[in-house]
């Protein structure tokens, strides 16, 4: 009887030891904004987007001020804001660019397009970037193969237009991906105009003849 009881418990300490043990991670959620999330996860910090895997398949399913619904090995669960770590996390401050009127009454600023050093003129009258075609080729747009040909009304005629997207434009430290732009064929216009397939990534202010760009996240 001895033997009999031995053997049924070494079989259920080798059996216990081929099931795989998933120990469940410990998990807080210390920052919530629309479509992410600030979670801990185990004790280290993480940034996790909506619908994108995270550290040790945990995924953001959804995300808002309140609460953030994590998929955790396999199950759901719901998280509101942890009062234990929430007064550790600040939020990133928000990029800023001040300009400055000129005398002309415009506003330029010095950026870049695809990485590539470019002047610009800010045209909230402008729907997309807009510069010519010189312009285009130094940033390696490639306009004529990827581009859309239109023709475009100008006070004074029709030119040839190729509607592009942009890989990136910054101005600062604030930087846009996939951005509209459009590649007019010639020298016009002579300075790069920023319009809003750009300006509308950023919230802008006008004071005492200071236009400040401001980064949304």
């Amino acid at each position: 009887m001895m033997k009999t009881n031995i053997l049924t418990l070494s079989l259920l300490i080798g059996l216990s030891c081929s099931i795989p043990c998933f120990a469940e991670p410990q998990v807080s959620v210390v920052g919530l904004f629309s479509g992410r999330a600030v979670v801990n996860i185990d004790g280290k910090r993480y940034v996790l987007k909506k619908g994108k895997p995270g550290p040790k398949g945990i995924k953001l399913i959804s995300a808002n001020a309140s609460e953030a619904v994590l998929e955790i090995n396999g199950k759901t669960r719901t998280f509101g804001l942890s009062r234990d770590y929430s007064g550790q996390y600040t939020a990133p401050e928000k990029i800023k660019v001040n300009l400055n009127r000129s005398p002309d009454g415009h506003y330029y600023a010095y950026g870049a397009i695809n990485g590539v050093p470019t002047k610009f003129l800010v045209d909230t009258g402008a729907t997309s970037v807009a510069m010519n075609s010189k312009v285009a080729k130094a940033a390696g747009v490639n306009y004529i193969a990827d581009g859309i040909p239109i023709n475009t009304a100008t006070a004074s005629d029709v030119v040839k237009t190729f509607r592009v997207t942009l890989q990136s434009v910054s101005i600062g430290g604030i930087k846009v991906q996939n951005v509209a732009a459009g590649v007019h064929e010639g020298s016009m216009p002579d300075i790069t105009l920023l319009g809003m397939s750009f300006l509308r990534h950023v919230k802008m202010t006008e004071e005492s003849g200071v236009l400040t760009l401001e980064q949304k996240y």
